[in-house]
């Protein structure tokens, strides 16, 4: 009996546990979308603004510096679901990007953890081959993806002014990675 009630209760504790206290139900309003574009546009920034001194960065204080970029990494898939649920509002460009998105935002956290579990010099061949592999998920598929979300999100929302451009570190822009 009292192994029966102990399960019984370990499963009532789980399923609480579980239920989300505010979950959003239907598409996001123009307010919601907004948010998500600006707190993405942030997250953007902060990741390439790692990106562009990571280089020159000691094993000291690269981890650190990787740990703040993850926090931001790990917060886009955040905004992602709630551009998603805009559905087929988003056009095909915009579900396509929501796609390429879903399949591939793994590849930038995975790296960053790499670096923060073995730092070192930003000019040491582990860490630049890290670097790599985040700039060219980021530059040839990441980066390209939001240029279609944004404003397809803003669109469907009905927001006038979406953020102009998605921001690139300097990989992108310099010929460091090609696509």
């Amino acid at each position: 009996m009292k192994f029966v009630s102990l399960i019984t209760a370990t499963s009532f504790l789980s399923a609480s546990l579980a239920i989300p206290t505010k979950r959003q139900t239907g598409a996001p309003n123009a307010q919601q979308v907004e948010d998500a574009i600006n707190s993405w546009f942030n997250d953007v920034t902060n990741v390439n603004s790692f990106l562009n001194s990571a280089p020159t960065l000691s094993s000291a204080n690269i981890g650190q510096a990787s740990m703040n970029a993850l926090v931001s990494a790990n917060d886009e898939p955040n905004e992602l679901m709630i551009l998603a649920a805009l559905g087929p509002a988003l056009g095909a460009d915009g579900q396509n990007a929501v796609t390429l998105l879903m399949e591939t935002f793994l590849n930038v956290p995975s790296s960053l953890q790499n670096i923060i579990d073995n730092p070192q010099d930003g000019d040491n061949q582990f860490t630049k081959t890290q670097l790599q592999q985040i700039n060219g998920a980021r530059c040839c598929n990441v980066l390209p993806a939001l240029d279609k979300l944004w404003p397809a999100s803003a669109a469907a929302a009905g927001i006038a002014n979406p953020q102009p451009t998605v921001p690139r570190p300097d990989a992108c822009t310099n010929g460091d990675t090609i696509c």
